[in-house]
């Protein structure tokens, strides 16, 4: 059988790596925030305190994800190709991973398996939407490689090990304790082999130590020097998620209404292709190992059962379990997907991807940071240094796009959320070239407000249903005599 050449397939993987990239305005909710914050550890010079403004601070997620996007927004110049770059390599390297873990796994099958991960409808998606998902994909992928390297080549423990407690640390650096998940498949597969006497070694202090440099040094510095921050990490991002109501699909269908469409359209191709194979020809099964099938699904399958048993809920929490579903899957595929006879098939599917991709590039969507914060910059009387968003949280990506500090605040103080003030204190402030953006509903709220502080207000412009205000002559005469 002709295979194809090393060369065509490292082009293959890079052109589904970083083709169009840039493509796409950050108009997803997720990719404004984590943006928005990377450049404000930037500005402000401080990568310990993530922050959405100077003022608010953002605990949600610790910092390694920040740290990627920073750094190569620092590295290429503020662009969606550089916000995305992490994710790419991510993905890249996810997939150099997954056909390690193969090579000892699925032996016969490895390259099938980087293929499968490769060209995975969910993964790829992934990789074009900034967020914590596809770094924790890899270093979850990364801790495996190191498991099974430290499993199998038993004259070798020390690198095995240390790659997967280093894999482990910088997962809890991007996700906190859910990146931990992979680690109670290795616990039971361990007393599953009735080899349990080994896993002490897996413990060894220099693995632990590791750990903890990498995952857990950040966590010490903060909570010791920011009051209160442990009972937030244990109470809002654990247990809240965890057992409570307060995030994403709560509710007793959640899981299924979630996690349903994610697997069946996420899997594609390979799965429906599986099925279809399994139903046309149900021969015997390609030999396997046993104890590295009991392993991937335990992989997949543990994780996967905590994930429909919490009550927080996202399509891309299931991202990193697509390694041990690609793994399963290229192991029971019939065909093999470098063959000649379906290399047309895979490229056509390929160009279909970065046919999506460079598609979602001409979607602008009503809540566009990029139209807006154009909007803004041609109808604003000076360039803003502030954009002050007056009850509106749906556009947090101003700062990529108006090169301007973006801060939300509140007509109704009781509304105020952390990180929020109310328009009274702000007003109070003296900050010279703020702008206002408001909603239409909102704007007799807001000059209420400016009434009330004896102050006078101007609209300069508007957007859709946004005004665009200035708001007393300190703002202007700060701006003229050079701020």
């Amino acid at each position: 059988m002709e295979r194809p050449s090393t060369k065509a397939l490292v082009a293959l993987l890079l052109l589904l790596a970083f083709a169009f990239q840039g493509s796409r305005t950050l108009w997803m909710k997720d990719e404004q925030r984590y943006s928005n914050i990377a450049l404000e550890m930037v500005r402000l010079g401080d990568w310990i305190h993530p922050r959405k403004h100077h003022e608010a601070y953002h605990w949600a997620k610790p910092p390694l994800t920040y740290w990627a996007i920073a750094a190569s927004l620092e590295l290429f110049g503020r662009h969606e190709w550089a916000a995305r770059l992490p994710n790419s390599l991510a993905w890249l390297f996810t997939v150099l991973l997954t056909i390690a873990i193969g090579r000892r796994l699925v032996p016969d099958r490895a390259l099938a398996a980087g293929v499968v991960q490769a060209t995975l409808l969910l993964p790829f998606v992934a990789a074009n939407v900034v967020s914590t998902d596809s770094l924790l994909m890899l270093w979850e992928t990364l801790a495996m490689y190191g498991f099974v390297r430290w499993w199998f080549e038993p004259a070798r423990p020390v690198a095995g090990r240390i790659l997967m407690w280093l894999g482990f640390g910088l997962g809890f650096l991007t996700k906190g304790p859910p990146a931990l998940m992979p680690l109670l498949a290795v616990l039971v597969w361990c007393a599953w082999q009735g080899n349990a006497r080994r896993l002490p070694a897996l413990f060894h202090p220099s693995g632990l130590l590791v750990f903890a440099l990498a995952g857990l040094s950040w966590y010490l510095y903060v909570v010791l020097t920011v009051p209160g921050l442990l009972d937030y990490f244990i109470g809002e991002e654990v247990v809240a998620r965890v057992a409570t109501g307060h995030h994403h699909a709560p509710d007793a269908l959640g899981a299924v209404r979630v996690y349903l469409p994610t697997i069946l359209l996420g899997t594609l191709p390979w799965l429906p292709l599986l099925l279809w194979q399994r139903w046309r020809a149900p021969g015997p099964a390609r030999p396997r190992d046993r104890d590295a099938r009991r392993l991937l699904w335990l992989w997949l399958l543990l994780p996967l059962a905590i994930f429909f048993l919490s009550r927080s809920r996202l399509p891309f929490y299931l991202l990193p379990l697509s390694v041990p579903a690609s793994l399963l899957m290229a192991s029971h595929l019939h065909l093999d997907p470098l063959d000649r006879r379906w290399r047309t098939t895979l490229l056509a599917w390929c160009a279909l991807l970065l046919a999506l991709r460079f598609g979602a590039g001409l979607h602008h969507p009503r809540n566009d940071p990029s139209l807006l914060a154009r909007a803004i910059l041609a109808a604003a009387p000076f360039p803003p240094r502030e954009i002050v968003l007056v009850d509106d949280r749906r556009i947090q990506g101003l700062n990529f796009y108006a090169d301007a500090e973006v801060e939300v605040v509140r007509t109704d103080p009781a509304m105020a959320q952390a990180g929020q003030q109310p328009l009274a204190a702000e007003l109070a402030e003296e900050e010279p070239a703020r702008l206002y953006v408001v909603p239409e509903e909102r704007t007799a709220d807001f000059l209420r407000e400016i009434a009330r502080a004896g102050m006078n207000a101007r609209q300069v412009g508007a957007y859709g249903k946004r005004g665009f205000w200035v708001v007393g002559e300190g703002a202007m005469a700060g701006f003229r005599d050079g701020g």
